[in-house]
């Protein structure tokens, strides 16, 4: 193994994510209730609303999976927004739970905008 191995970790990234989250919450680089679209201002508009703590707590309304077939594909940042983007919400934000990776993806997404730093994320490698 080296620091470039990947390995199916399953959904410890999301903890790792929430960490990181909190950590950006504390500095006051984020807010809870900061809402997508102050980072991804080309979202669609039914998704502007939806809030970290949301993505946090899988109330966005975003789908688990958010590419056909599952999770079993390698994206590129671009590709993986895009197909998020794309899909329809399952509920409105806030009225409902469903576990959700593509929360945490555009979690990732919003801590590499706030940080400055790349977090490579990925779906489980191709098997």
């Amino acid at each position: 193994m080296t620091a470039r191995t990947g390995a199916d970790i399953a959904s410890m990234s999301k903890d790792v994510t929430t960490v990181a989250v909190l950590q950006q919450v504390e500095k006051g680089s984020l807010q809870l209730e900061d809402s997508l679209a102050r980072f991804f201002p080309v979202a669609p508009l039914a998704k502007h609303a939806i809030t970290i703590r949301q993505l946090l707590t899988d109330r966005s309304g975003l789908p688990q999976y958010f590419v056909q077939g599952g999770d079993f594909h390698r994206l590129t940042r671009a590709q993986a927004l895009d197909s998020i983007f794309a899909r329809p919400l399952e509920f409105a934000p806030g009225t409902g739970e469903e576990y959700s990776d593509a929360g945490f993806v555009l979690l990732a997404a919003i801590l590499e905008q706030r940080t400055g730093e790349s977090i490579e994320v990925a779906t489980r490698p191709q098997r």
